[in-house]
């Protein structure tokens, strides 16, 4: 389905956008709500679809951390074949979506999805 609010045209790459986003937050009152507007950071496929969205912040920090792998660790980049910071930006987010639940155990840590 398409998001009229977010989605793009395609672009036939993974791309990153910060741009206003309308949203709908629901109040305490039921069947009641607030429509507002936020700026968010859309990342898309290369169909144009945006999947996820987050704070602008949050993918600058993400990004200063990409560009110091790239510049500091080239080898192990090019190792694990990493792709662009959208698209492995893409990727990070569909491994830990929402409901993911992160526990330490004793010896090792462990990923638990919960949906």
């Amino acid at each position: 389905a398409i998001n009229p609010h977010t989605d793009i045209a395609a672009t036939g790459r993974y791309e990153v956008f910060v741009r206003p986003v309308t949203r709908y937050q629901n109040t305490d009152d039921p069947g009641e709500g607030e429509i507002h507007e936020e700026q968010l950071a859309c990342i898309y496929q290369p169909d144009g679809r945006c999947t996820h969205m987050l704070p602008p912040e949050i993918v600058a920090s993400l990004y200063k951390r990409y560009q110091y792998m790239q510049q500091q660790h080239a080898k192990k980049m090019e190792q694990l074949q990493a792709g662009s910071f959208p698209e492995e930006l893409h990727k990070l987010l569909c491994r830990y979506n929402e409901g993911t639940v992160s526990t330490l155990n004793s010896e090792r840590y462990t990923i638990e999805a919960r949906h």
